[in-house]
Protein backbone atom coordinates (compact mmCIF):
# COMPACT_ATOMS: atom_id res chain seq x y z
CA UNK A 1 0.00 0.00 0.00
CA UNK A 2 1.45 3.35 -1.05
CA UNK A 3 1.25 6.54 1.02
CA UNK A 4 1.27 9.69 -1.12
CA UNK A 5 2.65 12.90 0.39
CA UNK A 6 1.08 16.31 -0.09
CA UNK A 7 3.31 18.78 -1.89
CA UNK A 8 3.70 22.30 -0.43
CA UNK A 9 1.56 25.10 -1.83
CA UNK A 10 2.46 28.78 -2.06
CA UNK A 11 -0.23 31.43 -1.99
CA UNK A 12 -0.08 34.53 -4.17
CA UNK A 13 0.24 37.49 -1.79
CA UNK A 14 -2.62 39.93 -1.21
CA UNK A 15 -5.02 38.46 -3.76
CA UNK A 16 -8.63 38.55 -2.48
CA UNK A 17 -9.35 35.69 -4.89
CA UNK A 18 -8.18 32.39 -3.42
CA UNK A 19 -8.80 29.03 -5.06
CA UNK A 20 -9.43 26.18 -2.65
CA UNK A 21 -9.50 22.44 -3.25
CA UNK A 22 -11.88 22.87 -6.20
CA UNK A 23 -12.41 26.46 -7.23
CA UNK A 24 -12.95 29.89 -5.75
CA UNK A 25 -16.09 30.57 -3.68
CA UNK A 26 -17.20 33.74 -1.96
CA UNK A 27 -20.27 35.64 -0.76
CA UNK A 28 -22.11 37.41 -3.57
CA UNK A 29 -21.88 41.22 -3.54
CA UNK A 30 -18.93 41.04 -1.14
CA UNK A 31 -15.98 39.33 -2.83
CA UNK A 32 -17.94 37.54 -5.54
CA UNK A 33 -18.65 40.48 -7.85
CA UNK A 34 -18.75 41.14 -11.57
CA UNK A 35 -15.43 42.97 -11.24
CA UNK A 36 -13.71 39.97 -9.63
CA UNK A 37 -15.26 37.52 -12.10
CA UNK A 38 -13.88 39.66 -14.92
CA UNK A 39 -10.44 39.55 -13.28
CA UNK A 40 -10.45 35.75 -13.11
CA UNK A 41 -11.68 35.46 -16.71
CA UNK A 42 -8.96 37.88 -17.86
CA UNK A 43 -6.32 35.99 -15.85
CA UNK A 44 -7.45 32.66 -17.33
CA UNK A 45 -7.35 34.10 -20.84
CA UNK A 46 -3.90 35.58 -20.23
CA UNK A 47 -2.68 32.27 -18.78
CA UNK A 48 -4.05 30.33 -21.77
CA UNK A 49 -2.41 32.67 -24.27
CA UNK A 50 0.96 31.92 -22.70
CA UNK A 51 0.55 28.27 -21.68
CA UNK A 52 -2.11 26.82 -24.01
CA UNK A 53 -2.16 28.85 -27.24
CA UNK A 54 -4.91 27.80 -29.62
CA UNK A 55 -6.99 26.06 -26.96
CA UNK A 56 -10.67 26.95 -26.52
CA UNK A 57 -12.62 27.50 -23.31
CA UNK A 58 -16.16 26.43 -22.44
CA UNK A 59 -18.08 28.74 -20.10
CA UNK A 60 -21.01 27.42 -18.06
CA UNK A 61 -23.17 28.25 -15.06
CA UNK A 62 -25.40 26.70 -12.40
CA UNK A 63 -28.89 27.60 -11.09
CA UNK A 64 -27.83 30.25 -8.59
CA UNK A 65 -28.95 33.86 -8.65
CA UNK A 66 -27.34 35.71 -11.60
CA UNK A 67 -25.03 32.80 -12.50
CA UNK A 68 -25.92 33.15 -16.18
CA UNK A 69 -25.15 36.87 -16.13
CA UNK A 70 -21.79 36.22 -14.44
CA UNK A 71 -21.02 33.57 -17.07
CA UNK A 72 -21.93 35.89 -19.95
CA UNK A 73 -19.60 38.53 -18.51
CA UNK A 74 -16.78 36.00 -18.07
CA UNK A 75 -17.25 34.71 -21.62
CA UNK A 76 -17.09 38.21 -23.07
CA UNK A 77 -13.75 38.75 -21.30
CA UNK A 78 -12.14 35.46 -22.40
CA UNK A 79 -13.37 36.12 -25.95
CA UNK A 80 -11.97 39.66 -25.68
CA UNK A 81 -8.62 38.13 -24.76
CA UNK A 82 -8.59 36.30 -28.08
CA UNK A 83 -9.63 32.90 -26.69
CA UNK A 84 -12.16 30.84 -28.64
CA UNK A 85 -15.07 30.80 -26.19
CA UNK A 86 -18.11 28.50 -26.20
CA UNK A 87 -20.79 29.77 -23.82
CA UNK A 88 -23.46 27.28 -22.75
CA UNK A 89 -26.98 28.13 -23.84
CA UNK A 90 -28.49 26.26 -20.90
CA UNK A 91 -27.81 25.33 -17.28
CA UNK A 92 -25.53 22.28 -17.14
CA UNK A 93 -23.93 20.42 -14.22
CA UNK A 94 -20.21 20.86 -13.65
CA UNK A 95 -19.38 17.30 -14.83
CA UNK A 96 -20.74 18.19 -18.27
CA UNK A 97 -17.87 20.64 -18.62
CA UNK A 98 -15.32 18.11 -17.38
CA UNK A 99 -16.57 15.82 -20.14
CA UNK A 100 -16.62 18.55 -22.80
CA UNK A 101 -13.16 19.79 -21.81
CA UNK A 102 -11.67 16.31 -22.12
CA UNK A 103 -13.50 15.47 -25.33
CA UNK A 104 -12.48 18.73 -27.03
CA UNK A 105 -9.05 19.07 -25.36
CA UNK A 106 -10.19 22.47 -24.11
CA UNK A 107 -10.53 24.36 -20.84
CA UNK A 108 -13.74 25.19 -18.99
CA UNK A 109 -14.79 27.96 -16.61
CA UNK A 110 -17.98 27.28 -14.64
CA UNK A 111 -19.89 29.74 -12.47
CA UNK A 112 -20.95 27.67 -9.47
CA UNK A 113 -20.57 27.49 -5.70
CA UNK A 114 -21.37 23.77 -5.70
CA UNK A 115 -22.93 22.78 -2.34
CA UNK A 116 -22.40 26.15 -0.62
CA UNK A 117 -25.34 28.20 0.73
CA UNK A 118 -27.39 30.31 -1.72
CA UNK A 119 -25.62 33.48 -0.53
CA UNK A 120 -22.44 32.26 -2.23
CA UNK A 121 -21.23 31.85 -5.77
CA UNK A 122 -17.94 30.80 -7.26
CA UNK A 123 -15.83 29.66 -10.19
CA UNK A 124 -14.37 26.29 -11.12
CA UNK A 125 -11.76 25.69 -13.81
CA UNK A 126 -11.37 22.43 -15.73
CA UNK A 127 -8.39 21.40 -17.88
CA UNK A 128 -8.12 19.43 -21.16
CA UNK A 129 -7.67 16.27 -19.08
CA UNK A 130 -11.20 16.78 -17.74
CA UNK A 131 -9.83 17.41 -14.25
CA UNK A 132 -9.94 20.43 -11.96
CA UNK A 133 -7.14 22.93 -12.48
CA UNK A 134 -4.04 21.94 -10.49
CA UNK A 135 -2.68 24.12 -7.71
CA UNK A 136 0.24 25.42 -9.77
CA UNK A 137 -2.23 26.76 -12.37
CA UNK A 138 -4.68 28.33 -9.90
CA UNK A 139 -1.82 30.01 -8.01
CA UNK A 140 -0.66 31.63 -11.24
CA UNK A 141 -4.22 32.74 -12.00
CA UNK A 142 -4.57 34.20 -8.50
CA UNK A 143 -1.39 36.20 -9.07
CA UNK A 144 -2.51 37.33 -12.53
CA UNK A 145 -5.78 38.72 -11.14
CA UNK A 146 -3.67 41.34 -9.34
CA UNK A 147 -2.41 42.55 -12.72
CA UNK A 148 -5.79 42.83 -14.45
CA UNK A 149 -6.24 46.32 -15.97
CA UNK A 150 -9.17 48.53 -14.98
CA UNK A 151 -10.67 48.41 -18.47
CA UNK A 152 -10.77 44.92 -19.96
CA UNK A 153 -11.39 44.28 -23.66
CA UNK A 154 -14.66 42.41 -24.17
CA UNK A 155 -16.23 40.64 -27.14
CA UNK A 156 -19.86 39.55 -27.13
CA UNK A 157 -20.07 35.77 -27.13
CA UNK A 158 -23.01 33.91 -28.66
CA UNK A 159 -24.39 30.97 -26.68
CA UNK A 160 -23.80 27.44 -27.98
CA UNK A 161 -26.92 25.27 -28.00
CA UNK A 162 -25.12 21.98 -28.74
CA UNK A 163 -23.39 21.45 -25.39
CA UNK A 164 -26.35 19.96 -23.53
CA UNK A 165 -26.94 17.51 -26.38
CA UNK A 166 -23.34 16.27 -26.20
CA UNK A 167 -23.50 15.57 -22.46
CA UNK A 168 -26.92 13.88 -22.67
CA UNK A 169 -25.60 11.63 -25.45
CA UNK A 170 -22.67 10.66 -23.21
CA UNK A 171 -25.00 9.71 -20.32
CA UNK A 172 -27.34 7.78 -22.62
CA UNK A 173 -24.42 5.73 -23.89
CA UNK A 174 -23.60 4.80 -20.30
CA UNK A 175 -27.22 3.83 -19.66
CA UNK A 176 -27.83 1.57 -22.68
CA UNK A 177 -27.47 -1.69 -20.75
CA UNK A 178 -29.27 -0.30 -17.71
CA UNK A 179 -32.42 0.79 -19.58
CA UNK A 180 -33.02 -2.69 -20.94
CA UNK A 181 -32.80 -4.27 -17.47
CA UNK A 182 -34.81 -1.84 -15.35
CA UNK A 183 -38.12 -3.55 -16.21
CA UNK A 184 -40.41 -1.23 -14.28
CA UNK A 185 -38.10 -0.65 -11.33
CA UNK A 186 -38.03 2.89 -9.94
CA UNK A 187 -35.12 5.13 -8.98
CA UNK A 188 -35.98 7.88 -6.49
CA UNK A 189 -34.03 11.11 -7.02
CA UNK A 190 -33.70 14.29 -4.97
CA UNK A 191 -32.04 16.93 -7.12
CA UNK A 192 -31.90 19.48 -4.27
CA UNK A 193 -32.85 22.12 -6.89
CA UNK A 194 -29.35 21.75 -8.40
CA UNK A 195 -28.07 21.94 -11.95
CA UNK A 196 -28.01 18.14 -12.32
CA UNK A 197 -31.82 18.11 -12.43
CA UNK A 198 -33.43 16.12 -15.24
CA UNK A 199 -30.38 14.35 -16.63
CA UNK A 200 -31.18 10.96 -15.11
CA UNK A 201 -34.59 11.17 -16.79
CA UNK A 202 -32.78 11.92 -20.06
CA UNK A 203 -30.58 8.85 -19.57
CA UNK A 204 -33.07 6.32 -18.17
CA UNK A 205 -36.44 7.65 -19.26
CA UNK A 206 -39.10 9.56 -17.34
CA UNK A 207 -40.96 6.40 -16.28
CA UNK A 208 -37.98 5.07 -14.35
CA UNK A 209 -37.47 8.19 -12.20
CA UNK A 210 -39.50 9.50 -9.27
CA UNK A 211 -38.05 12.94 -8.57
CA UNK A 212 -38.21 15.66 -5.92
CA UNK A 213 -36.86 19.22 -5.85
CA UNK A 214 -36.30 19.20 -9.60
CA UNK A 215 -37.34 22.79 -10.34
CA UNK A 216 -34.95 25.72 -10.25
CA UNK A 217 -34.89 27.56 -6.92
CA UNK A 218 -31.91 29.90 -6.37
CA UNK A 219 -32.65 29.73 -2.63
CA UNK A 220 -32.41 25.89 -2.69
CA UNK A 221 -35.41 25.63 -0.41
CA UNK A 222 -33.56 27.50 2.31
CA UNK A 223 -30.70 24.99 2.73
CA UNK A 224 -27.22 24.50 1.32
CA UNK A 225 -27.65 22.01 -1.57
CA UNK A 226 -25.39 19.39 -0.01
CA UNK A 227 -26.33 15.68 -0.15
CA UNK A 228 -25.47 14.89 3.46
CA UNK A 229 -27.61 12.67 5.67
CA UNK A 230 -29.42 15.48 7.48
CA UNK A 231 -30.77 16.65 4.08
CA UNK A 232 -31.88 13.16 3.03
CA UNK A 233 -35.20 13.01 4.90
CA UNK A 234 -37.37 13.61 1.81
CA UNK A 235 -35.41 11.08 -0.21
CA UNK A 236 -35.68 8.37 2.46
CA UNK A 237 -39.45 8.86 2.54
CA UNK A 238 -39.65 8.88 -1.26
CA UNK A 239 -37.72 5.61 -1.56
CA UNK A 240 -40.06 3.82 0.84
CA UNK A 241 -43.23 5.37 -0.58
CA UNK A 242 -42.35 4.56 -4.21
CA UNK A 243 -40.75 1.18 -3.36
CA UNK A 244 -37.69 2.29 -5.30
CA UNK A 245 -34.64 0.14 -5.92
CA UNK A 246 -32.38 3.03 -4.96
CA UNK A 247 -32.42 6.64 -3.80
CA UNK A 248 -30.09 9.20 -5.38
CA UNK A 249 -29.31 12.78 -4.30
CA UNK A 250 -27.08 15.20 -6.20
CA UNK A 251 -25.40 18.32 -4.88
CA UNK A 252 -25.84 21.86 -6.20
CA UNK A 253 -23.66 21.47 -9.29
CA UNK A 254 -24.20 17.75 -9.85
CA UNK A 255 -20.72 16.38 -9.25
CA UNK A 256 -21.33 14.67 -5.90
CA UNK A 257 -23.85 11.93 -5.16
CA UNK A 258 -25.36 10.41 -2.04
CA UNK A 259 -27.35 7.18 -1.98
CA UNK A 260 -30.21 5.68 0.03
CA UNK A 261 -30.83 1.93 -0.03
CA UNK A 262 -34.08 0.08 -0.81
CA UNK A 263 -35.11 0.20 2.87
CA UNK A 264 -34.69 3.97 3.12
CA UNK A 265 -31.34 3.87 4.91
CA UNK A 266 -28.62 6.40 4.09
CA UNK A 267 -25.49 4.79 2.62
CA UNK A 268 -22.33 6.52 3.80
CA UNK A 269 -19.49 7.00 1.27
CA UNK A 270 -17.48 4.49 3.33
CA UNK A 271 -20.06 1.92 2.20
CA UNK A 272 -20.73 3.24 -1.31
CA UNK A 273 -17.09 3.29 -2.43
CA UNK A 274 -16.49 -0.42 -1.70
CA UNK A 275 -19.73 -1.23 -3.55
CA UNK A 276 -18.20 0.30 -6.68
CA UNK A 277 -14.85 -1.38 -6.01
CA UNK A 278 -16.52 -4.78 -5.45
CA UNK A 279 -18.33 -4.59 -8.78
CA UNK A 280 -15.49 -3.21 -10.90
CA UNK A 281 -12.58 -5.15 -9.38
CA UNK A 282 -14.08 -8.46 -8.24
CA UNK A 283 -17.12 -8.95 -10.48
CA UNK A 284 -15.98 -7.26 -13.71
CA UNK A 285 -12.30 -8.15 -13.14
CA UNK A 286 -11.17 -4.70 -14.25
CA UNK A 287 -7.57 -3.76 -13.53
CA UNK A 288 -5.99 -0.55 -12.30
CA UNK A 289 -5.17 1.25 -9.09
CA UNK A 290 -7.81 2.07 -6.49
CA UNK A 291 -7.23 5.50 -4.94
CA UNK A 292 -9.09 7.13 -2.09
CA UNK A 293 -8.86 10.12 0.18
CA UNK A 294 -7.23 9.49 3.55
CA UNK A 295 -10.49 10.17 5.41
CA UNK A 296 -12.45 7.43 3.61
CA UNK A 297 -12.91 3.99 5.18
CA UNK A 298 -11.01 0.71 5.13
CA UNK A 299 -13.34 -1.43 3.00
CA UNK A 300 -12.05 -0.05 -0.31
CA UNK A 301 -8.52 -1.12 0.57
CA UNK A 302 -9.71 -4.57 1.64
CA UNK A 303 -11.51 -5.07 -1.68
CA UNK A 304 -8.44 -3.88 -3.61
CA UNK A 305 -6.21 -6.28 -1.66
CA UNK A 306 -8.49 -9.26 -2.41
CA UNK A 307 -8.59 -8.33 -6.10
CA UNK A 308 -4.79 -8.03 -6.20
CA UNK A 309 -4.96 -4.38 -7.23
CA UNK A 310 -2.61 -1.57 -6.20
CA UNK A 311 -4.07 0.83 -3.65
CA UNK A 312 -3.12 4.35 -2.55
CA UNK A 313 -4.26 6.87 0.07
CA UNK A 314 -3.99 10.54 -0.93
CA UNK A 315 -4.62 13.78 1.01
CA UNK A 316 -8.19 15.05 1.32
CA UNK A 317 -9.37 17.01 -1.73
CA UNK A 318 -10.45 15.47 -5.03
CA UNK A 319 -7.66 17.31 -6.88
CA UNK A 320 -5.23 14.82 -5.30
CA UNK A 321 -7.20 11.88 -6.69
CA UNK A 322 -7.54 13.57 -10.09
CA UNK A 323 -3.80 14.18 -10.37
CA UNK A 324 -3.24 10.50 -9.66
CA UNK A 325 -5.80 9.56 -12.33
CA UNK A 326 -4.28 11.84 -14.95
CA UNK A 327 -0.78 10.50 -14.24
CA UNK A 328 -1.47 6.77 -14.22
CA UNK A 329 -3.75 3.77 -14.65
CA UNK A 330 -6.44 4.29 -12.01
CA UNK A 331 -9.58 2.18 -11.99
CA UNK A 332 -11.53 4.03 -9.30
CA UNK A 333 -11.10 7.07 -7.08
CA UNK A 334 -13.24 8.26 -4.19
CA UNK A 335 -13.47 10.69 -1.30
CA UNK A 336 -15.38 10.99 1.96
CA UNK A 337 -17.71 13.76 0.72
CA UNK A 338 -19.39 11.54 -1.90
CA UNK A 339 -17.23 12.21 -4.94
CA UNK A 340 -16.29 9.22 -7.11
CA UNK A 341 -14.53 8.93 -10.46
CA UNK A 342 -13.95 6.11 -12.94
CA UNK A 343 -10.59 6.13 -14.68
CA UNK A 344 -12.07 4.89 -17.95
CA UNK A 345 -14.40 7.90 -18.08
CA UNK A 346 -13.13 11.08 -16.42
CA UNK A 347 -10.59 12.08 -13.77
CA UNK A 348 -13.40 13.99 -12.10
CA UNK A 349 -16.60 13.45 -10.15
CA UNK A 350 -19.94 13.04 -11.95
CA UNK A 351 -23.00 12.46 -9.79
CA UNK A 352 -25.27 11.35 -12.64
CA UNK A 353 -22.69 8.97 -14.11
CA UNK A 354 -22.03 7.51 -10.66
CA UNK A 355 -25.76 7.00 -10.10
CA UNK A 356 -26.00 5.18 -13.44
CA UNK A 357 -23.08 2.94 -12.49
CA UNK A 358 -24.75 2.07 -9.17
CA UNK A 359 -27.98 1.13 -10.96
CA UNK A 360 -25.97 -0.94 -13.44
CA UNK A 361 -24.10 -2.87 -10.77
CA UNK A 362 -27.25 -3.62 -8.77
CA UNK A 363 -29.03 -4.95 -11.85
CA UNK A 364 -25.97 -6.88 -13.02
CA UNK A 365 -25.46 -8.51 -9.62
CA UNK A 366 -29.20 -9.05 -9.14
CA UNK A 367 -29.09 -7.54 -5.67
CA UNK A 368 -30.80 -4.75 -3.79
CA UNK A 369 -28.46 -2.18 -2.21
CA UNK A 370 -29.11 -3.53 1.30
CA UNK A 371 -28.26 -7.05 0.11
CA UNK A 372 -24.99 -5.94 -1.48
CA UNK A 373 -23.97 -4.07 1.68
CA UNK A 374 -24.73 -7.20 3.71
CA UNK A 375 -22.57 -9.28 1.35
CA UNK A 376 -19.64 -6.84 1.55
CA UNK A 377 -19.83 -6.62 5.36
CA UNK A 378 -19.92 -10.42 5.60
CA UNK A 379 -16.90 -10.84 3.32
CA UNK A 380 -14.76 -7.86 4.37
CA UNK A 381 -16.01 -6.99 7.84
CA UNK A 382 -18.54 -4.43 9.07
CA UNK A 383 -17.85 -0.71 9.01
CA UNK A 384 -19.05 1.85 11.54
CA UNK A 385 -17.68 5.24 10.62
CA UNK A 386 -18.23 8.62 12.24
CA UNK A 387 -16.74 12.10 12.07
CA UNK A 388 -16.66 14.80 14.73
CA UNK A 389 -15.84 18.46 14.02
CA UNK A 390 -14.19 20.20 16.97
CA UNK A 391 -14.79 23.95 16.63
CA UNK A 392 -12.22 26.23 18.23
CA UNK A 393 -11.64 29.93 18.83
CA UNK A 394 -8.49 30.06 16.69
CA UNK A 395 -6.72 28.03 14.02
CA UNK A 396 -4.38 25.22 15.01
CA UNK A 397 -0.70 24.94 14.15
CA UNK A 398 -0.91 21.63 12.30
CA UNK A 399 2.64 20.33 12.76
CA UNK A 400 2.75 21.02 16.50
CA UNK A 401 -0.72 19.48 16.98
CA UNK A 402 0.28 16.36 15.07
CA UNK A 403 3.48 15.93 17.08
CA UNK A 404 1.53 16.30 20.34
CA UNK A 405 -0.98 13.69 19.16
CA UNK A 406 1.85 11.26 18.42
CA UNK A 407 3.60 11.79 21.76
CA UNK A 408 0.53 12.12 24.01
CA UNK A 409 -2.68 10.78 22.43
CA UNK A 410 -1.36 7.55 20.90
CA UNK A 411 0.25 6.29 24.15
CA UNK A 412 -3.00 7.11 25.95
CA UNK A 413 -4.99 5.13 23.41
CA UNK A 414 -2.62 2.19 23.79
CA UNK A 415 -3.32 2.12 27.51
CA UNK A 416 -7.03 1.92 26.61
CA UNK A 417 -6.43 -1.16 24.46
CA UNK A 418 -5.75 0.42 21.06
CA UNK A 419 -2.35 -0.99 20.12
CA UNK A 420 -0.78 1.02 17.29
CA UNK A 421 -0.10 -0.93 14.10
CA UNK A 422 0.91 1.92 11.80
CA UNK A 423 0.78 5.70 11.69
CA UNK A 424 0.83 7.88 8.58
CA UNK A 425 1.03 11.63 8.22
CA UNK A 426 -0.39 12.22 4.77
CA UNK A 427 -2.93 14.81 5.88
CA UNK A 428 -2.94 15.23 9.63
CA UNK A 429 -2.30 12.07 11.67
CA UNK A 430 -3.91 8.75 10.79
CA UNK A 431 -3.36 5.88 13.22
CA UNK A 432 -4.17 2.25 12.36
CA UNK A 433 -4.68 -0.15 15.27
CA UNK A 434 -4.18 -3.90 15.40
CA UNK A 435 -7.91 -4.54 15.98
CA UNK A 436 -8.63 -3.14 12.48
CA UNK A 437 -9.89 0.26 13.65
CA UNK A 438 -8.36 3.62 12.72
CA UNK A 439 -8.42 7.25 13.82
CA UNK A 440 -7.65 10.42 11.85
CA UNK A 441 -7.11 13.94 13.22
CA UNK A 442 -7.03 16.74 10.62
CA UNK A 443 -6.61 20.37 11.69
CA UNK A 444 -8.00 22.78 9.10
CA UNK A 445 -5.43 25.09 7.61
CA UNK A 446 -7.95 27.91 7.12
CA UNK A 447 -10.62 27.50 9.83
CA UNK A 448 -10.52 27.18 13.65
CA UNK A 449 -11.46 23.54 13.34
CA UNK A 450 -10.09 20.04 13.92
CA UNK A 451 -11.83 17.17 12.12
CA UNK A 452 -11.68 13.82 13.88
CA UNK A 453 -12.63 10.60 12.08
CA UNK A 454 -12.87 7.00 13.31
CA UNK A 455 -13.91 3.64 11.88
CA UNK A 456 -14.16 0.21 13.45
CA UNK A 457 -16.16 -3.01 13.40
CA UNK A 458 -18.67 -1.77 16.00
CA UNK A 459 -20.51 1.47 16.67
CA UNK A 460 -19.45 1.29 20.33
CA UNK A 461 -15.75 1.10 19.47
CA UNK A 462 -16.00 3.91 16.91
CA UNK A 463 -17.68 6.21 19.41
CA UNK A 464 -15.18 5.29 22.10
CA UNK A 465 -12.30 6.20 19.77
CA UNK A 466 -13.94 9.49 18.84
CA UNK A 467 -14.62 10.28 22.49
CA UNK A 468 -11.05 9.57 23.58
CA UNK A 469 -9.54 11.59 20.73
CA UNK A 470 -11.92 14.55 20.99
CA UNK A 471 -11.54 14.64 24.77
CA UNK A 472 -7.76 14.78 24.44
CA UNK A 473 -7.96 17.45 21.71
CA UNK A 474 -10.33 19.66 23.73
CA UNK A 475 -8.08 19.48 26.79
CA UNK A 476 -4.91 20.04 24.78
CA UNK A 477 -6.21 23.01 22.81
CA UNK A 478 -8.04 24.68 25.70
CA UNK A 479 -4.83 24.69 27.75
CA UNK A 480 -2.89 26.66 25.16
Amino acid sequence: MERVSQSPEHRAPKSPIRFGTDGWRAVMAEEFTFANVRKVAWALGHWMQKNAPGKAVFVGYDRRFASREFAEEAASVTAGAGIETRLANDILPTPAFSYLAKKSKAYALIVTASHNPPTHNGLKIKTPDGASAPVRMTKEIEFLTLQAPEELPKTRCLADGTLRREYVSYLRQMAVRVRSKLRGKKIAVDYLHGSGAGFLEEALGERSIVARRKERDPEFGGIAPEPIEKNMGELKTLVKKSKALLGVALDGDGDRVSLVDDKGNYLAPTTVFPMYAYYLALHKKNRGEIVQGVSLGYLGERVARKAGLPFAWVPVGFKNIAERMVAGDVLLGGEESGGYALGRLLPDRDGSANALLMVELLLELGLKPSQLVERIFKEFGPSYYERFDLHLSETVQADAFREAAVSELLPGLESSGYRLKEKVMIDGLKAFFDNGSWLLLRPSGTEPLVRIYAESATKKMTRELLGLASGWAKTKLSSK
